[in-house]
């Protein structure tokens, strides 16, 4: 998945630049500053920041409940 940093920034949650640092190895405050575009992110933990920032994203929207129709909910509730 090919994401732009603007966003990437629009798609996190309070507490994910943590989760970042953590992961890869460095301050929270580097990991703010690459995906504000104020550091590059084309270097060894640029990219790294980035690849976590991603994947994050992605597992979080591979857990999100799927949204079904009131149509849907009730043919469920029939079939029950």
């Amino acid at each position: 998945m090919k994401k732009n940093l603007t966003t990437l920034k629009k798609e996190m949650k309070s507490g994910d630049n943590t989760v970042i640092a953590e992961k890869v190895g460095c301050s929270q405050e580097h990991v703010s500053r690459v995906l504000a575009g104020k550091q590059p992110s084309d270097t060894k933990t640029g990219r790294k920041i980035i690849d976590v920032a991603i994947k994050l994203i992605e597992s979080r929207e591979a857990i999100k409940p799927k949204q079904i129709s009131d149509e849907e909910y009730q043919d469920w509730l029939i079939s029950k």
